[in-house]
């Protein structure tokens, strides 16, 4: 009985820790561009994209601010052109506000790279894109983030212990009863 017992005890441990740790992931999609200047490029059908991966969840990851803040594991913000600006090649500076649910609400974004930047604004929805290596700026007013949570992966190996425990429990009821049904 005392197996029972620590399966039991085991599977339910391991349930209650699988929704208490994920990964937040902020998509971010902006409005397609609507002017460019001294631009080398077409300037039309373009949009800013990019994410942001934070190890907090939800209510936790309010008020962001720092130029290196610990809690955001990566980012990558691309203009749709080529320019790609992520946490291996810009200096970043975020200051991200969400709601109670972990909702990103307002945000400042400013990532810096050698001769080209991306700065993201929410007021106004507002954003500026200026790659001064091709000499190209690009406005556009306008977008969203968008909140996913993913597990990590110790996240999912507590849930398949859990789920193990669960079957071995079922399993072990299951011959037992089978047991009994034989000594009748």
């Amino acid at each position: 009985m005392t197996a029972f017992k620590f399966a039991f005890f085991a599977g339910l441990i391991g349930l209650i820790t699988t929704a208490a740790s994920a990964n937040t992931i902020y998509t971010y999609t902006g409005a397609t561009y609507t002017g460019c200047y001294n631009s080398y490029a077409p300037c039309t059908g373009k949009e800013l994209t990019g994410y942001i991966d934070t190890t907090l969840t939800g209510a936790q990851t309010q008020n962001l601010y720092e130029f290196f803040n610990p809690y955001i594991a990566s980012f990558s913000f691309s203009d749709g052109y080529g320019l790609t600006l992520d946490n291996t090649n810009s200096s970043p500076f975020f200051q991200i506000v969400t709601d109670g649910a972990g909702d990103i609400t307002q945000w400042t974004i400013e990532l810096g790279g050698v001769n080209s930047y991306i700065d993201i604004y929410s007021q106004g929805s507002y954003q500026t894109i200026v790659q001064s290596s091709v000499g190209a700026a690009y406005v556009a007013e306008g977008g969203a983030f968008q909140r996913t949570q993913v597990p990590e992966p110790s996240t999912l190996s507590l849930f398949g212990a859990a789920l193990l425990s669960f079957a071995g429990v079922a399993l072990y009821r299951r011959r037992k009863q089978s047991g009994a049904d034989l000594a009748a």
